[in-house]
Order: structure tokens, then C-alpha cells, then sequence
């Protein structure tokens, strides 16, 4: 069974967790952490799988598809991959690349008896793409955080910025 993730927050100095750590004592400036409830902060819709590989980790639903061959085939080149989705096999080069970068396939090399070689595709286990995807969304939520920071600071800017010029109108920073 996967353990639940929850939010904490250091009530001293704002600083968030996310855990599954709900039974430990979690601490920050010499205190504990809180748990943040669900009605805490902006309500949020929660994230569908295909939402969240495409925006996330800018996966197509190609990519996808590519994913779910190589997992029947075992193993596969971009020529049988093109063969069985019907894929052109630069495209299918393409996305299948970018999935070893994401952490879903990886790739290697194989001499063929006829001269050259061919790269072939294999899966990842699940554990290496939970940890491959995980860590990414991690770096993109902390991407996003500075985003929202950003967005604070401008936002203060504009204010301070209105009340030295007696214009009381309210603007949101939108690029």
C-alpha cells in the first residue's frame, strides 16, 4: 500500500514539507511541523495522469503509446515501433529519446550481422520510472514555486509602485 503525502508547514518561518512522514516528529526552528488540512490554500482540481505527463514532463500521447509498445515487444527499435503504432521513425527517434531522458525506456546499442547498428528500446522497471518521475516533479514544483515567489514580488512591486502614485486601481501581473 503507498503511504499518503501531506503537506507540513513550519508556522515560524513558512517553510513547506511534502511527506508521507505523518507518524514522525518533523521539525524546523526548533519546533514542530504542522500538518496543512485540505481546505488550507487555493483549491486545486485534482491531477489526472494524462494532464500530468503532458504538462509536467511534456509527454505526448505518441510518447505514450510508444511507452505501451515497447512494454508488450520487451525490447524494440524505432523501425518495429514505427511497424506497429504506424508512427514515422524519425518521430518515433524523437519521442522515444525524450521518454529515456523522462525515465520511462532505456536505450542501447546493438551491432547487426549485416554491418551497423541499431538502438534498441527496452522499459525501465517501475521502480526507476516512480523515482525518475517523482524527482522530476519535484524539480518542477520547485520550478513553480519560484514562479509563484516571482509573481508575489511583482505583484508588491505594483502595489507599492500605486500607492506612491495615489493610484489606488488593483492590476494583476500577468506576462
Amino acid at each position: 500500500m503507498t503511504e499518503q503525502f501531506a503537506v507540513y508547514e513550519c508556522r515560524s518561518c513558512d517553510n513547506y514539507v511534502l511527506s508521507t512522514a505523518a507518524d514522525s516528529e518533523m521539525t524546523c526552528c526548533g519546533g514542530s511541523l504542522v500538518e496543512v488540512r485540505d481546505d488550507e490554500g487555493a483549491e486545486i482540481e485534482p491531477p489526472e495522469t494524462k494532464t500530468l505527463f503532458k504538462q509536467v514532463f511534456g509527454m505526448t500521447e505518441t510518447e505514450m503509446d510508444i511507452c505501451l509498445c515497447v512494454m508488450d515487444e520487451g525490447e524494440a527499435t524505432a523501425n518495429d515501433i514505427s511497424d506497429v503504432l504506424g508512427v514515422e521513425r524519425s518521430v518515433v527517434s524523437r519521442y522515444a529519446n525524450h521518454l529515456v531522458k523522462v525515465g520511462f525506456l532505456h536505450k542501447s546499442e546493438r551491432n547487426l550481422r549485416e554491418g551497423g547498428r541499431v538502438h534498441v528500446y527496452t522499459h525501465a522497471t517501475p521502480e526507476e520510472v516512480t523515482r525518475s518521475l517523482t524527482l522530476g516533479f519535484y524539480r518542477w514544483a520547485a520550478d513553480a514555486t519560484e514562479l509563484i515567489d516571482e509573481f508575489e514580488r511583482q505583484k508588491m512591486e505594483q502595489m507599492a509602485a500605486a500607492e506612491t502614485e495615489d493610484d489606488k486601481k488593483q492590476s494583476v501581473y500577468w506576462e
